[in-house]
């Protein structure tokens, strides 16, 4: 009887002989491969306005050459206008023709950017009294079919006061154009406000997967601003602020979205959180990225 416990031990002691442990080097392996294939990125504030400017509260790092910063303009009807908002009286729009385009070959974009430069400027020092401030916006002004500008947007704002954004869409507003051919048109004016050094922002290997994220996260604000006009009480703008991280897979899709800290209203957290869900990123390198960012809708004054 006591030769049988012996017995299984021994043949346990042969099983494993006959099969040893894996390598520690193939666990390894696995680990590394995990940490290469994701990274963290921040996307700084994104403030949404039911009636004002929309802007990030800090600018991503420089693009690369070539690389967009700022979308394609959105479908006109993306934002209803504002029936709140009174019009400008007579005097505040004057307006600045442009040369007829028979005579000069710049094209409208090169002539919009030409002809608000100075008073782009002058905006951006009115709101800057305290000190210089890196940033950038793109100013889009729609045009209607007399040339007259039906609408004025901003696109990536970034870092710069809301009132100096204000400012340069108010002056874009009095510009004058050549009938579009089509009956309407969209006319980009990019304005980028650098230190004489021009560096901004940081630079490491996620460098420009940050700069297509910004520029992600800014195509939601269409949805943003629906969640708004249907989370409204009694037609008045709610507030809401939210902490939200997603986890963007290999091709490019939100597989879900955290909701780390939030207040104000719950349904437009809610709402704004699904709405990033909806977005389309960069694929990752390696596989998989953590995207983290905060919204601010109608933030107070």
């Amino acid at each position: 009887m006591r030769a049988w416990p012996m017995f299984v031990v021994a043949l346990v002691t042969a099983a494993c002989a006959a099969a040893p442990p894996p390598e520690p080097q193939a666990k390894l392996v696995k680990i590394e491969d995990h940490r290469a294939g994701s990274f963290a990125v921040d996307v700084a504030e994104l403030e949404i306005r039911a009636v004002g400017v929309d802007r990030f509260v800090r600018c991503p790092p420089a693009a690369e050459l070539g690389r967009a910063w700022y979308p394609e303009p959105f479908p006109i009807d993306w934002l209803p206008p504002d029936p709140s908002k009174p019009a400008r009286p007579p005097a505040e729009i004057e307006p600045s023709y442009y040369p007829s385009s028979a005579s000069d070959r710049r094209s409208p974009q090169e002539r919009a950017v030409e002809d608000t430069h100075r008073a782009f400027r002058q905006c951006y020092r009115k709101g800057t009294v305290r000190g210089s401030m890196e940033g950038h916006v793109a100013i889009v002004v729609r045009v209607g079919k007399d040339g007259r500008p039906i609408r004025v947007e901003e696109y990536a704002a970034c870092a710069l006061p809301a009132e100096t954004i204000q400012c340069m869409k108010d002056m874009a507003a009095r510009l004058r154009f050549d009938a579009p051919a089509n009956g309407s048109g969209a006319i980009t004016i990019p304005a980028n406000f650098e230190s004489r050094d021009g560096a901004r922002g940081s630079s490491g290997p996620n460098a420009a997967y940050t700069v297509g994220a910004y520029v992600t996260i800014e195509s939601a604000r269409p949805l943003l601003h629906a969640c708004d006009r249907e989370i409204r009480v009694n037609l008045r703008p709610v507030e809401a602020n939210a902490s939200i991280t997603l986890r963007v897979v290999s091709d490019g899709r939100v597989e879900n979205a955290n909701v780390d800290a939030w207040s104000g209203n719950k349904d437009m957290v809610a709402c704004a959180a699904k709405a990033l869900t909806t977005l389309r990123f960069d694929p990752p390198p390696g596989g998989v990225a953590s995207i983290s960012t905060k919204l601010s809708i109608n933030p107070s004054q």
